[in-house]
């Protein structure tokens, strides 16, 4: 009922015409944002010195990511090794792997599919199944869990995000 909502919620947004226009730089600063958070959530998964493909491996298992997945978790991953804060992560992002992820999330909306955010990372039966999933509130794949403030955007200017495609994948 909830996802039925947030689509009703869009299009009722989208039909008024209160989109709003964004530019490059704010389009930018949302993904960094959003990458940062993502950063966080995968953080508990890694450990000084292990390659990505160990970092991938504990958070995928044996499933392997989409590329655009599989980009996002490789920054994410050497964001990490960087030892870098959140704030370094929103000012020097430039948001191309997050606004790749978000190109398939919204991809698979317009086939009517609701995700969760896991086909970006092999799907659900892959991430569903490893320690980091099940010891967590929310699982660190479920992208709009861990970002409500994010998803509660999201709801409010979905146009935006149409835009924000535009800007980074002219």
């Amino acid at each position: 009922m909830k996802k039925v909502l947030l689509v009703l919620s869009i299009l009722s947004y989208c039909l008024t015409g209160h989109a709003q226009k964004i530019t490059k730089e704010q389009a930018q600063s949302i993904c960094a944002q959003q990458m940062a958070a993502f950063t966080k959530a995968v953080s508990p998964a890694y450990k000084n010195g292990i390659s990505f493909d160990q970092f991938q491996s504990t958070l995928c298992g044996k499933w392997l990511p989409t590329k655009e997945g599989g980009n996002q978790l490789r920054v994410a991953y050497n964001f990490l090794t960087q030892g870098v804060t959140n704030d370094f992560i929103i000012r020097t992002y430039k948001g191309t792997e997050v606004a790749a992820c978000m190109k398939v999330l919204l991809d698979l909306h317009n086939k009517g599919l609701e995700s969760d955010g896991s086909e970006l990372f092999g799907g659900k039966t892959g991430v569903d199944n490893n320690t980091y999933a099940k010891n967590a509130d929310c699982r660190w794949y479920e992208v709009w869990c861990h970002l409500q403030e994010f998803a509660n955007w999201v709801v409010a200017n979905w146009p935006v995000i149409v835009q924000i495609l535009m800007y980074l994948f002219p």
